[in-house]
């Protein structure tokens, strides 16, 4: 039976390889986006109607935006029920 200490360095090997994968990917979808002059927002969006996104910028500062076609990328990270729902 594996120790709770090799429990959790397994862990923490897994938990980096997933951060590793998820940095590789993004960058490639960011690739992506460059080369075919495709905006790319980082912030937390929610959708304000049809054609329209609220953004909270990822560096502060939040933008509206307007397009024909949306796509939101959830992301990796756990986020509490409280505070997806504004609470």
């Amino acid at each position: 039976m594996a120790s709770a200490r090799q429990h959790h360095a397994r862990s923490g090997h897994l938990l980096a390889r997933k951060d590793k994968v998820v940095e590789d990917l993004t960058k490639g979808v960011e690739f992506l986006f460059r080369k075919n002059k495709i905006d790319y927002i980082k912030g937390r969006g929610r959708i304000a109607g049809p054609g329209r996104v609220d953004v909270q910028l990822e560096g502060g500062g939040s933008q509206s935006l307007t397009a024909k076609n949306i796509c939101i990328a959830t992301g990796s990270e756990i986020v509490p029920a409280a505070e997806r729902h504004g609470r």
